[in-house]
């Protein structure tokens, strides 16, 4: 999904109480949520967190059910990116 920066929206998406075992099962619940860029196993009070990428509001809202619609996923906790201090596709390192 290749949209202008100014049109994104990017969201960290926590995935608290989860209990998903591998980063396999990870991956292949959310094979089908695109907008989903990266999904990662953590520590601390969440089992995952993924990255989110939408074109708008309504577009992440919709991403984030079909995230919600996997079965190993209890609850999200959701934060959207107001500013971002860098962003490393336009070339800030």
């Amino acid at each position: 999904m290749a949209l202008a920066p100014a049109s994104r929206v990017l969201a960290w998406v926590a995935l608290p109480g989860t209990s998903i075992p591998t980063p396999d099962e990870l991956r292949r619940n959310l094979e089908g949520v695109p907008e989903v860029v990266e999904a990662c196993t953590v520590s601390g009070a969440a089992d995952a967190v993924l990255h989110l990428l939408a074109r708008d509001i309504p577009h992440l809202e919709r991403a984030i059910q079909r995230v919600r619609e996997a079965p190993v996923i209890e609850r999200t906790e959701s934060v959207i990116v107001l500013s971002p201090a860098c962003w490393t596709a336009l070339g800030c390192e």
